[in-house]
């Protein structure tokens, strides 16, 4: 349940008011989008991972070989601890990658299995809403369903 109000245009020929928006007074997000679903998704571990539809680990590849761009999303205790960071990673083992940026205290480790991905944070709480929540967590592999090809799409 949310509160929130309506907003109405009279028209005047109709003689009616018309709904034109409806603005939320909290800003909870209803739908997650994920900002790298665009990117390719040939390195082996390049996927989707979690549960839920506000717990979110998206793995895309990188710019070079040895890193992988993500975004994480999660929600936790009824939507009262949530946390997102988006970045580039750098790859450390050939099942382990790493984010890590100068100045920033906040370190993210990745660890990969044929099945899902654990994330181990360090120093992160400026990425989260609370301090007694984290990004650690394991998350199970989404499974893939390719987008349907144009041309089959289309019927002659």
């Amino acid at each position: 349940m949310s509160d929130g109000k309506d907003v109405y245009v009279l028209n005047a020929d109709a003689a009616i008011f018309t709904l034109i928006m409806t603005d939320a007074l909290e800003e909870k997000i209803s739908e997650l989008i994920n900002p790298i679903d665009t990117l390719p998704r040939k390195h082996k571990y390049a996927a989707d991972y979690g549960s839920g539809k506000m717990n979110l680990v998206s793995i895309r590849d990188g710019r070079k070989t040895d890193r992988l761009t993500f975004f994480v999303h999660f929600e936790k205790n009824s939507g009262n601890c949530t946390g997102e960071l988006k970045g580039e990673a750098i790859w450390k083992t050939p099942t382990m990658a790493e984010y890590r940026q100068d100045g920033d205290p906040c370190v993210l480790k990745l660890t990969f299995t044929r099945t899902g991905v654990t994330v181990t944070e360090e120093n992160c709480g400026s990425r989260r809403t609370s301090l007694n929540c984290s990004f650690n967590g394991s998350f199970p592999r989404k499974r893939y369903i390719k987008p349907a090809d144009a041309k089959k799409s289309v019927r002659k």
